[in-house]
């Protein structure tokens, strides 16, 4: 099970956040996210796949696909959400 998280739609929207031992449960979204380890380890759980970011790895997630975070044990990472308005085809 998941939700949906509703973000601005703005062609402007940008909003960094800085993560420490956060995990967030399933959701989706219509912003992309990049999200970039900095420490320790967080399990993003994309679109049924599990993926293991450690320091100095990121991942972009692509808009409306079904995410989670998890920190096992410990982690901080960045994530940024941004408009598709950001990005020209």
């Amino acid at each position: 099970m998941h939700w949906y998280v509703n973000y601005p739609e703005s062609e402007t929207f940008f909003t960094p956040v800085y993560n420490v031992d956060f995990s967030y449960p399933a959701h989706l979204h219509g912003c992309l996210e990049v999200s970039y380890c900095v420490s320790g380890c967080v399990t993003i759980v994309l679109d049924e796949q599990t993926y293991t970011l450690n320091p100095g790895e990121g991942i972009l997630i692509p808009p409306n696909m079904v995410h989670s975070y998890h920190t096992p044990k410990t982690s901080a990472y960045y994530t940024i959400l941004f408009s598709r308005d950001l990005l020209p085809d």
